[in-house]
């Protein structure tokens, strides 16, 4: 019996091959995608949790400022050197190091190079692997410490083409200006491809402008010393804006930082997955109906029930090991090249400049595997379930097991599953995940998929009756119409996976659009000024260097120069498992439309009145996604006062009173960002310095007249760039089109897929009703009349997919726009529509369903003799 049952499988999935192939590339996309995302990801976290441990080495407590001010003595950001010396006294402590830690640029280099400052006779026993090979002829293990030397790691010599050997030299471009180092070593205990330099940290405080000023100091505590109590004893004794954490809670910043965005491509590529197991479902409904007479057959034989159900979801298992492996050999393709092309990026700035290995990850592979597998049987347990409750008897006569499927299926269902899905979108995110989001999304696709026959059903009957009112109403129509009208059960397997594709399809389109749209109203907003002025090249990322009172003063002297505001960005660690928020130091004019409220992409304000009564505190704008992540823990409303450490003079950090006057959308920075006007930033730090300048021309001036004079009145040691805004919007969204490039092409696969399903579909369900053809032929129907009666089906079941398809995209959109991009990146967006793209792609399903069953048609009715299969009903 086991033997008859495998030959059967293999008969029918070789009759069925096409359609097979179909469902197998659907569910190894989804495997594929899924696999190659969390592989990617997680090559990237490996490296960069491998690099952390690498700078902390075996520390156990880190000590370090919450403001990390963009370096200059005095400028307030990092740790007061006297802290090492206070601290060092304390008896819990075995060894404390200073270390100064920044990421420097090196010229006609995009990426940065990580370099890091240690004390070599206390920071050997922490960090022993930062200690450089010598180079060269000399053999002292000290040699990187040397005046004006550093050691570089294998990866960074490599990157940078240079030999430790040759005395060769580095420049690296600092706030201080350019500086040139001999490379004195190799740092060969120095893994993971990790691009870093060490130098002595006197040399680093000279070279990187800190003076007096630490990065961190790294600690470790005695044995038998309880770190978390000694920690809990040192936060309160430390200065405000100093923290003190286990290095492990840093380590979870990279994975917190990345987690969304990785949800976000996993959860969608499980949708896909899911439409795999749709086109499953209908391959599987579709050889139920072909198979009738064959099941029956067996069940006469004496096959038991139980033994088609086994059967059917052995051939579903069969296609589900066959994709799922399939898609774990692309997963780890795609994942491969996306490293090569993009490294560790994911597409989004994450982990830029990464570089990564492919991993070797079993167990992920096995899950994504399970995954593919699950997908196939879920899909074909229906199915199965239908041809074991067939009765032989009945099923050997006329009749489709699709007619029998008519009656089991319950608009009530669909119903609930629609109301459960509204429901779950306006549930909470699960730690800034949006779980529920992606429920409601799946619970609206299936409740959706179940409510089609009833939908189709009273549609039909609706057009059916319409067409009596037409004096000479077209017979194929009314036939085809007739027809779909009756057999409700045809519309719900052709259109399962078709219906999935559109609508998710044109969810993606619409969210696309409508964040596309957001991102340029939003650059409209942030970027009012013609051009901007800064002191590193457009493709390089910004370097610390600044413009004084006295460049300031210069830049809005220039001939040419009309108009000039200033702007900065520091950082803020408030949350050690989180990255820093920025924080936007930005000049304004003195005129009410020129004050934030009137600038700034605003989407809720304080009222006037409470910021009148706001005493001493400073207005602050903060971002969405700030407000959203740090909501609870400063108690955030509009108008609301809260606390965070700033700069409040030249060597101090301390807790500043400032006042929330309004929310504002900002899509540069996920993770938090707050904007404080420029003078009242200078009057809390003294510090005026600013780092990039928007500029207005003065009429027939531009950049080529005006960039000549600034770099005559500033000096050669200022390597100034006029960067065009026009270019940046450009740039900016040329980038976002990158992003979206998965997304695009995720839909255009999803379409062709539920396309090709569709024609699958049809041409099943065609070959099944080959006896009504010939009842039809009896009648006097023509060949080429039954050609267009079927081809007129294939247009008015695709013109209902795009109906339904585009209405529950709509729906789903919602859903993506107004809940899962605002719980997983905390930005909101306005809701566009792109009424032309949703337009003539639905005309183009249409033409091309009525395409693929008009060849359909052909292929089954002209090469059949019909009129004979009658008698089998007989």
């Amino acid at each position: 019996m086991i033997a008859l049952l495998q030959a059967l499988t293999l008969a029918s999935l070789r009759a069925r091959l096409w359609r097979s192939v179909l469902a197998i590339l659907a569910i190894a996309i989804g495997v594929a995608l899924g696999l190659a995302v969390n592989l990617v990801n997680d090559a990237a976290l490996n490296e960069m949790q491998q690099a952390f441990r690498t700078v902390a080495g075996e520390a156990d407590v880190r000590v370090e400022a919450v403001y990390r001010g963009s370096g200059g003595e005095g400028s307030g950001g990092g740790l007061d050197e006297r802290l090492y010396a206070s601290l060092g006294a304390r008896a819990e402590i075995e060894v404390i190091a200073p270390i100064i830690e920044a990421e420097v640029a090196v010229p006609g280099r995009r990426e940065l190079l990580k370099v890091v400052g240690i004390d070599p006779f206390t920071s050997a026993t922490l960090t022993s692997h930062l200690l450089a090979r010598p180079g060269g002829t000399t053999n002292d293990p000290l040699a990187q410490f040397g005046r004006a030397q550093l050691a570089l790691s294998p990866a960074a010599l490599a990157w940078l083409r240079a030999d430790a050997s040759a005395a060769a030299e580095l420049t690296l471009t600092t706030a201080e200006g350019p500086r040139t180092l001999k490379i004195a070593g190799t740092l060969a205990g120095v893994e993971s491809g990790l691009r870093l330099g060490v130098m002595d940290i006197a040399l680093a405080q000279e070279t990187l402008g800190m003076l007096g000023r630490l990065s961190r100091l790294d600690i470790r505590l005695k044995p038998g010393v309880d770190r978390a109590a000694f920690v809990q004893e040192l936060t309160t004794l430390l200065p405000a804006g100093v923290q003190a954490i286990a290095p492990e809670v840093r380590e979870a910043q990279a994975a917190n930082m990345s987690r969304a965005y990785r949800v976000n491509l996993t959860m969608l590529a499980m949708i896909a997955l899911f439409s795999g197991g749709l086109l499953v479902f209908s391959t599987q409904m579709l050889s139920v109906a072909e198979r009738r007479s064959e099941l029956a057959f067996l069940r006469v034989l004496g096959v038991t029930a139980s033994s088609t159900v086994g059967l059917m979801l052995f051939e579903a298992l069969l296609l589900g090991v066959a994709g799922a492996l399939l898609g774990a050999i692309l997963g780890h393709a795609l994942a491969w090249a996306a490293l090569q092309v993009l490294g560790g990026d994911l597409g989004a700035g994450f982990f830029y400049g990464s570089r990564p290995a492919l991993p070797f990850a079993p167990g992920m592979t096995l899950f994504f595997v399970a995954l593919g597998c699950a997908a196939a049987l879920a899909g074909a347990w229906l199915p199965s379930r239908e041809a074991a409750r067939a009765q032989p008897a009945q099923a050997l006569k006329s009749g489709a097991l699709h007619d029998s499927y008519d009656s089991r299926i319950k608009p009530g269902a669909g119903l609930g599953l629609i109301a459960c899905g509204v429901a779950l979108a306006f549930a909470p995110a699960v730690r800034g995940i949006p779980l529920f989001g992606y429920l409601a999304i799946v619970a609206l696709l299936i409740g959706t998929i179940l409510l089609t026959p009833a939908v189709a059903a009273l549609l039909f009957r609706a057009a059916q009756h319409a067409l009596r009112y037409l004096p000479v109403p077209p017979a194929m129509l009314q036939l085809a119409l007739t027809r779909l009208a009756n057999a409700p059960a045809q519309a719900g397997i052709s259109l399962a996976s078709v219906l999935a594709a559109v609508s998710l399809a044109g969810a993606m389109a619409i969210m696309v659009t409508s964040f596309r749209h957001s991102v340029e109203d939003w650059l409209e907003q942030v970027l009012p000024a013609p051009a901007y002025l800064r002191q590193a090249p457009p493709s390089q990322p910004r370097s610390e260097r600044f413009f004084d009172a006295a460049a300031q003063a210069a830049i809005r002297a220039t001939p040419g120069v009309a108009h000039v505001e200033f702007v900065r960005t520091e950082s803020l660690l408030l949350d050690p498992a989180r990255p820093p928020v920025a924080l936007v130091i930005r000049e304004f004019g003195a005129k009410a439309e020129d004050q934030p409220d009137k600038r700034l992409p605003i989407v809720a304000r304080t009222d006037p009145l409470v910021l009148g009564q706001a005493g001493d505190a400073i207005q602050v704008w903060v971002s969405e996604s700030f407000f959203d992540l740090y909501r609870e823990r400063y108690a955030l409303a509009l108008g609301s006062i809260f606390a965070l450490p700033l700069p409040t003079n030249p060597r101090a950090v301390a807790s500043v009173q400032l006042r929330v006057a309004g929310i504002w959308r900002d899509y540069a920075r996920q993770h938090g960002s707050l904007l404080l006007k420029a003078n009242d930033f200078e009057r809390l730090t003294g510090d005026s310095r600013m780092q990039d300048a928007a500029l207005w021309y003065a009429p027939a001036s531009d950049a080529k007249s005006v960039l000549p004079i600034l770099r005559t009145r500033l000096g050669p040691s200022m390597e100034l760039h006029i960067v065009e805004t026009a270019e940046v919007r450009r740039m900016s969204l040329s980038i976002f089109d990158r992003t979206f490039a998965v997304t695009y092409a995720l839909e255009a696969v999803a379409v062709l897929i539920g396309l090709a399903g569709m024609a699958a579909a049809f041409m099943g369900l065609i070959v099944a009703r080959r006896r009504e053809f010939g009842m039809l032929r009896h009648l006097g129907v023509t060949v080429s009349e039954l050609v267009r009666m079927l081809t007129l089906e294939g247009a008015a079941l695709a013109a209902l997919g795009a109906v339904l398809g585009h209405l529950l995209g709509l729906v789903l959109a919602a859903v993506l726009v107004f809940v899962i991009n605002p719980q997983s990146f905390g930005w909101s967006m306005d809701f566009r529509i792109p009424l032309v793209q949703l337009g003539s792609f639905s005309l183009t399903l249409i033409a091309a369903a009525a395409g693929a069953a008009w060849l359909a048609a052909r292929r089954v009715v002209g090469g059949q003799d019909l009129v004979r299969s009658v008698r089998e009903d007989w």
